[in-house]
């Protein structure tokens, strides 16, 4: 078995290869935007030339003269860019750090909640073993599963008999004539009629046979009724034995010093949950910066786009298409080399491009799949399945679909539905959070031992069967 806390550092092992691969794609997508700015300023360059050489001399200087400002506007944007964008390089490695800083914290609190547990589960230990001698404890629990056993059979023999008058009294129900005189309580003290109507009724009691079916009726719906007052009374009896039980399991806990062992880990839990809140703050703030160094990566930010149409305005006007249709329709030899380039430069621009834009979307997979991981761990905290007494039935079935969660094959919903499925609760150190009145499962009663469950008042589901070594309970979960 796979424990809880293993399982946890496998998903952060997991969170910082995803981390490090959406990092090292804002690095190449980064080269690849730098390129291809590169490339559209040699471009303006080279039309400047071209302009030169091709363009009457008062055209010439228009078009070079809108070209050069077009690239000076455009050059101080890309700066301002570099500047952003290594602001933002700064302060997400500031965030880096102190996510570093929580994430050994965290280690820290989660020492001190298995710590916490460890005493908790070995105080409940003594305190039970103490209870399974006490000879008055083990006659109380006799007495109490007798009555739980009287308790539970009156409850079923109740439901089998609301089930049988169901069905059995579907045929009485649907006779209108024999409804009509039930309903005005024909046959029984209750009933008030005059002469003509008693004389009516008892015509349509006469057609439909009432007087023989009337005491089946009733005995029908008389006896769920009475089964369910008895039920209901041993059921208060049974409550009364436990309760008892309850008591002196109360007593041996305090004794045993329980109680300040289950205060102590809900405060080690409490601050272990107040870390991983700031961790939760801290990974959002991160993640909205690193979609903002990846839009500065793939030149989605704003100076860029700027700076593109600041180009483009310059590109469009009518001297350049004329210059352009001019550069490939004839060639002389002093610009040759010039129209060459421009074609060379052009072609490489698209491929980059092309390059640019597949590389946008393998980035965008990785945003959904950090996304994806975050939200998995911060419900694998919150159900504390990290906890001393949870493990993974299956180790290496969680490992490999962390795997195929990596490769982009399943999703994280999947990886959390193994998860699921493959956790247990286990004893720990001899002490049964089903122990004597634990097991009781009517009421919900837990008795006064630790169950283990997540935050927000979640809580470990029962099957309030008796006690197994080696693991007690499937986990649950949201």
């Amino acid at each position: 078995m796979l424990s809880g806390r293993d399982t946890l550092k496998a998903l952060n092992r997991a969170l910082g290869e995803v981390r490090a691969s959406a990092g090292q794609f804002d690095a190449d997508l980064a080269r690849e935007r730098s390129r291809i700015d590169a490339l559209r300023l040699e471009e303006n360059r080279l039309l400047q030339g071209l302009a030169a050489l091709r363009l009457d001399d008062l055209d010439a200087r228009t078009l070079t003269s809108n070209l050069s400002r077009a690239e000076t506007g455009a050059v101080q944007l890309l700066e301002d860019r570099e500047r952003a964008e290594a602001r933002a390089h700064n302060e997400a490695a500031r965030y880096r750090s102190e996510l570093e800083q929580l994430e050994a914290q965290r280690e820290q609190r989660h020492d001190a909640v298995d710590q916490a547990a460890a005493v908790l589960a070995e105080r409940e230990a003594a305190a039970q073993a103490a209870l399974d001698s006490d000879d008055a404890y083990q006659a109380q629990l006799q007495l109490a599963r007798e009555a739980e056993g009287i308790a539970e059979h009156a409850e079923r023999k109740t439901e089998q008999a609301q089930q049988d008058r169901e069905a059995k009294g579907e045929p009485y129900e649907s006779d209108a004539l024999f409804s009509y005189l039930w309903e005005r309580r024909y046959g029984t003290p209750e009933y008030q009629a005059g002469p003509l109507a008693r004389m009516l009724d008892g015509w349509v009691a006469r057609v439909c046979g009432y007087s023989e079916a009337r005491p089946n009726y009733w005995m029908l719906n008389e006896i769920p009724r009475r089964l369910r007052e008895h039920a209901t009374a041993v059921r208060y009896q049974a409550e009364a034995e436990v309760q008892k039980l309850s008591e002196l399991e109360a007593a041996a806990a305090g004794s045993a010093q329980v109680p300040q062992a289950q205060t102590a880990l809900a405060q080690a839990e409490a601050a272990q949950d107040r870390c991983d809140d700031e961790i939760d703050g801290v990974e959002l703030a991160l993640r909205t910066l690193q979609d903002t160094i990846a839009r500065f990566a793939a030149g989605d930010d704003d100076h860029t786009r700027r700076a593109l149409e600041l180009l483009a305005q310059a590109y469009s006007r009518q001297q350049t298409g004329r210059l352009s249709e001019m550069a490939y329709a004839t060639s002389r030899g002093e610009d040759d080399a010039l129209v060459r380039a421009l074609k060379d430069l052009r072609d490489e621009r698209r491929d980059a491009l092309a390059d640019l834009e597949e590389q946008r979307r393998a980035r965008g997979r990785y945003t959904e799949q950090l996304s994806e991981l975050e939200d998995l761990r911060r419900r694998f905290k919150r159900n504390r399945y990290d906890d001393l007494r949870s493990g993974f039935r299956d180790g290496g079935l969680v490992q490999a679909v962390l795997q195929e969660f990596l490769r982009g094959a399943i999703s994280g919903g999947r990886v959390w539905d193994t998860l699921r499925r493959q956790q247990r609760y286990q004893d720990v150190g001899g002490a049964w959070p089903d122990f004597g009145s634990g097991g009781f499962k009517h009421g919900g009663r837990r008795g006064p031992w630790h169950w283990p469950g997540g935050r927000g008042g979640f809580k470990l589901p029962r099957s309030g069967g008796s006690r197994s070594r080696g693991g007690f309970r499937t986990g649950g979960g949201f």
